[in-house]
């Protein structure tokens, strides 16, 4: 079979020249694939191994975070540029869940020879089928020690940038999804119309505004996903950025309301929030963003935001860990910090301004926060005046952006963008209450710095209540 085979591909060998002393019989019976079952395993096990490379290199730069952005980002582009191939390809297309369907069942005939189908539904309203056989992703994760560090089956993405090109009204969620220690995958799609829906003004009671801020514009759900979209993502640039994940986490407060209603009201304590910028942007690119959903137990739940740019590019990824805590269980916890005073809201009142204290090695400083006014507080847990770490966030964002002022960019013709964010809440901290911040700056480059936040009492300094970091490339 193997001289077939070489017969057969000699058109991309036409051009080879080899040296007299080159054996080129001797190499190719030894290194040749004897069929083409087994040149397409070889490509197959190459894919797979530049994958799970490409991911263990992205761990090693960008932290336990990172494979799982990439990975995404990666399928979606790839998905995105099969389908649009197809389309191109043929124009008469069905453009509902009956043509994704096909293109998914092409691209993988194409391109994944491991992968087997059982289609149970095929309709233009809905399409159901099974992908099993070998995950090749799974096993090059799986031997790497990357696998833990996935959203499993990592196709998903890809499946979704079939759907926005070939008919955006569909989506397609994975309804169950099992994979063993061998890699054998079993995982049940489904393609189906998306479902729009209205946020209603009080479904998250613990989250209501400043700190509860859904979005003007309609949510689409569907699932465990809810889409929502922005503005241009120069409306939310530098410390506006935190203006953005507010939104973004009343979108996950909305949805996890939604997913799991209780009858009481829900409180929302953040446990880690990590952002990785994934893409390049322009100042004027549109913003779309995916929110999912993972319940963990009846209390902790994670749920993930990607952010995409209007050719369906991901420019940010982020993981959000936090708990629901019911009424009754939060104010039994948090009984001591029971504030019934009234507070008069005043839209004059401005974000307090850090104080630096020591600033002989602007790389490493202490700083005094002022006393947050408790009116900035209103509304984020009502009788309960604490600074959110989303707060505390911006004003230590607008700090670091008047250091880059300051230390790197006097002429003030830079343009940092934030680079990744890391936010780890301690424990609840008062409004009205003066604080500790010692910052170090870490410089990797010319142009990239990394600000590393530790908020400590006063009286206290030894009890760390917040730490926060995050990058700015200039």
């Amino acid at each position: 079979m193997t001289v077939n085979l070489i017969n057969e591909l000699a058109t991309f060998r036409k051009d080879d020249h080899y040296h007299p002393e080159v054996d080129i019989s001797k190499i190719l019976n030894r290194y040749y694939p004897k069929s083409v079952a087994g040149l397409v395993q070889g490509m197959s096990d190459t894919i797979a191994a530049f994958y799970g490379i490409l991911l263990h290199h992205a761990r090693n730069l960008g932290g336990a975070g990172m494979p799982d952005a990439l990975s995404r980002s990666l399928m979606y582009a790839l998905g995105k540029e099969k389908a649009t191939g197809v389309s191109a390809m043929y124009p008469d297309l069905e453009r509902n869940a009956r043509g994704i369907g096909e293109v998914a069942i092409a691209v993988i005939f194409m391109a994944s020879p491991e992968y087997n189908f059982s289609i149970s539904r095929y309709s233009a309203e809905e399409v159901t089928f099974v992908l099993g056989g070998q995950d090749r992703y799974h096993r090059a994760a799986r031997q790497l020690g990357l696998s833990n560090l996935l959203q499993w089956p990592v196709v998903l993405p890809f499946m979704e940038a079939i759907c926005d090109v070939i008919a955006p009204e569909w989506t397609i969620s994975c309804n169950e999804a099992s994979i063993n220690n061998g890699s054998e995958c079993n995982y049940a799609f489904r393609i189906h119309l998306r479902t729009e829906i209205h946020p209603l003004p009080d479904i998250q009671p613990g989250m209501r505004p400043p700190f509860y801020r859904p979005p003007d514009t309609k949510l689409k759900a569907a699932g465990k996903y809810i889409e929502i979209e922005t503005a241009s993502i120069k409306e939310f640039s530098g410390n506006h950025f935190a203006d953005l994940l507010q939104i973004c986490i009343s979108g996950i407060a909305w949805n996890t309301n939604r997913l799991c209603p209780a009858e009481e009201d829900q409180y929302m304590l953040g446990s880690k929030l990590r952002v990785f910028r994934t893409g390049a942007f322009l100042t004027d690119t549109r913003c779309r963003v995916v929110i999912e959903n993972m319940t963990i137990d009846k209390r902790r739940h994670s749920s993930f935001i990607r952010l995409f740019g209007e050719n369906g590019e991901m420019i940010y990824f982020a993981e959000f860990d936090y708990q629901m805590w019911g009424k009754q269980v939060f104010c039994r916890k948090f009984a001591a910090l029971r504030d019934t005073a009234a507070i008069t809201a005043d839209r004059n009142i401005l974000l307090p301004v850090p104080v630096r204290i020591n600033f002989d090695d602007p790389f490493r400083y202490e700083a005094i926060i002022p006393a947050v006014d408790k009116s900035l507080c209103q509304g984020h847990f009502d009788g309960y005046p604490v600074v959110p770490a989303l707060l505390l966030f911006k004003i230590l964002c607008i700090e670091s952006e008047k250091w880059i002022q300051d230390i790197v960019a006097p002429a003030a013709d830079k343009n940092p963008v934030l680079d990744s964010i890391a936010i780890f809440p301690q424990q609840m901290m008062q409004a009205g209450v003066f604080y500790r911040v010692t910052v170090t700056v870490h410089q990797a480059s010319a142009q990239l710095f990394k600000f590393v936040n530790t908020v400590t009492g006063i009286e206290a300094p030894e009890t760390v209540l917040l730490c926060v970091e995050f990058d700015w490339e200039i």
